[in-house]
């Protein structure tokens, strides 16, 4: 996939706050979408405009439609084998255009899926609860983006009205396999749809939680794991959806902010 166009800002070399004043949010703007969010998210914002690919690519995940991807990092981990990757971005939003997400089968069903929820606006709540039989496929919310793994647990799911977009938020953790949920497993994301249906939005913030282990015992058994998997990731989902948002890190109030800040300024 070519970037057509790259931009690197660094925005801020420490994320303190001068003496007795509080950091004002970044505000950026670029091709008519904007949005603003806080420091303390990351120094370093690239812009590139990608100019995806060909729709009949067979690739993990699938074919990736053209878009703008908006990625912050974090200057103190920037390093030349990280950076400019959005997949070590802890925040990155894509700005798609819904005509070219209709060549796209994965991002076509995906987008019908948000818009039927958005128009609809059921209880999203049925969406974290597992079936009992863990053979069953669980279910799961709208994402635009190309992602080679599957949603495993659900917590949160909520409809947010976003400045010039409406849409959902929910966490989720993505898998390729059966394995245990630890602090940093988690993804906080809002899929919205601009008011005059031209664009589509995905953002992607990685939060960690102290809700949720660091790393394994060392009696882990995955035999009885696995056994027990569909119960765990119901319990999973229950924790999630009991956490407040001051749970993660960065707080959700803190994303939640950002995400409300998102305009479409139009053609």
């Amino acid at each position: 996939m070519k970037k057509m166009l790259l931009f690197v800002v660094v925005l801020l070399l420490s994320a303190a706050p001068i003496f007795g004043q509080e950091t004002a949010p970044h505000q950026v703007t670029f091709d008519q979408f904007a949005f603003n969010y806080d420091p303390s998210l990351g120094s370093v914002l690239t812009v590139s405009i990608e100019a995806g690919n060909d729709p009949a690519v067979q690739q993990p995940g699938g074919p990736i439609p053209p878009h703008t991807l908006y990625a912050i990092y974090n200057g103190d981990s920037i390093d030349s084998a990280t950076w400019p990757r959005p997949d070590f971005a802890a925040t990155t939003i894509r700005l798609y255009r819904v005509s070219d997400l209709q060549q796209y089968s994965f991002q076509a069903a995906q987008l019908a899926r948000l818009q039927s929820l958005i128009t609809e606006q059921p209880d999203l709540s049925a969406y974290t609860v597992m079936p009992d039989d863990a053979s069953q496929i669980p279910p799961t919310l709208p994402m635009l983006d190309s992602i080679p793994a599957s949603q495993v647990v659900l917590g949160r799911p909520q409809f947010m009205r976003a400045g010039s977009f409406s849409g959902i938020t929910y966490l989720t953790a993505y898998r390729q396999d059966a394995s245990p949920l630890l602090n940093d497993s988690f993804i906080y994301l809002f899929q919205g749809i601009s008011d005059d249906g031209a664009l589509a939005v995905s953002a992607w913030f990685n939060v960690t939680t102290t809700l949720f282990p660091e790393n394994l015992p060392a009696d882990f058994n995955y035999d009885n794991f696995v056994a027990g998997y569909a119960a765990y990731i119901q319990q999973s989902a229950e924790t999630l959806n009991n956490a407040t948002p001051e749970d993660f890190s960065p707080s959700l109030a803190l994303l939640d902010a950002t995400i409300q800040s998102m305009r479409y300024l139009g053609d």
